[in-house]
């Protein structure tokens, strides 16, 4: 999984905002129409609708029924949480249907018999981004930097 040093400037828009709603959640849930009108504004129309719709399902099941305890940074943290990167890499995984990224890292997130339920949002979550142009790059498949490529 990418974390490490990944700092929020770093991250793509697509990335940024999904980070942004996540941070949302976790400092105020009365700020979600907010998240909701951003959503919407970006990826306007139906894909921004479903978009904040299918953000709010998903981060609802992970705060509800995680079997951890979720990291979250503050909304003015510069670095990206291992678990923000992860929920990124979910993200990222279904968009490209890689299926079994996608369902491990569910797995680190929510018990066995609810991951089908978060595979489903973040399909929907995905579908809706890539539909406003808005796909999160699959940093997890691609070479660290450094790496030499043959």
């Amino acid at each position: 999984m990418v974390c490490g040093h990944l700092s929020v400037a770093s991250l793509a828009f697509s990335e940024q905002l999904v980070v942004w709603a996540l941070r949302q959640w976790t400092t105020s849930r009365e700020s979600w129409p907010c998240v909701e009108r951003e959503f919407r504004r970006v990826c306007r129309g139906a894909a921004g609708v479903i978009a904040a719709q299918a953000m709010a399902e998903t981060v609802g099941l992970i705060a509800a029924r995680s079997h951890r305890q979720v990291e979250c940074h503050s909304l003015a943290c510069r670095r990206v949480s291992a678990d923000e990167a992860g929920i990124l890499t979910l993200i990222a995984a279904s968009q490209i249907y890689d299926r079994h990224t996608a369902e491990a890292r569910a797995r680190e997130l929510v018990p066995d018999r609810l991951v089908p339920v978060l595979l489903e949002s973040i399909a929907v979550l995905g579908a809706a981004l890539a539909a406003a142009d808005r796909s999160l790059p699959p940093r997890y498949a691609m070479p660290g930097s450094g790496t030499t490529i043959h």
